[in-house]
């Protein structure tokens, strides 16, 4: 039924409904539909979210979906992004830590934020710590579970 919502075969195309479907589907451990649901996630333009569908097709990627695995690949960082990331999170300790710059937590979150958008997954270990802690930002146990798993499942 999502797939039917989401390519609009045999009714209106409805994008909420498709995901409806799709969750629906998850939930009984159905890797097609977590594919379709990061497809929707990276192409549909009014849904356009990234890390979503990358978050999707890792899912379904583990589930042995092959072309979600592919995808997948195509979204994971470029050698740019890792030096981009790495410089950003070099100077995000230099703040958090405060030895050589002086401490500045508020800019150490942001150097960790750009870090992660570029693939870091030490940064994104490290944003988990602080909302965990409440460090700069207020304890956020939700994010620290997508922080944290994501650093997990592209660190091992």
């Amino acid at each position: 039924v999502g797939y039917l919502n989401h390519k609009g075969l045999g009714t209106v195309k409805n994008i909420d409904d498709a995901i409806y479907w799709y969750l629906k589907a998850i939930k009984n451990n159905n890797q097609d539909a977590l594919y379709e649901l990061a497809l929707i996630y990276l192409n549909e333009d009014d849904y356009k979210d990234t890390k979503k569908a990358r978050v999707y097709f890792y899912k379904a990627k583990m589930q042995g979906h092959q072309k979600a695995s592919i995808e997948y690949t195509k979204l994971a960082p470029t050698i740019l992004d890792e030096a981009k990331a790495t410089k950003n999170y070099k100077l995000g300790l230099l703040y958090y830590e405060g030895k050589t710059l002086q401490k500045n937590l508020y800019k150490a979150l942001e150097y960790f934020e750009q870090s992660a958008k570029y693939g870091s997954q030490k940064a994104h270990f490290r944003l988990g710590f602080m909302y965990f802690s409440g460090v700069e930002v207020k304890k956020d146990l939700t994010k620290v579970f997508f922080l944290i798993f994501y650093f997990l499942t592209n660190h091992l």
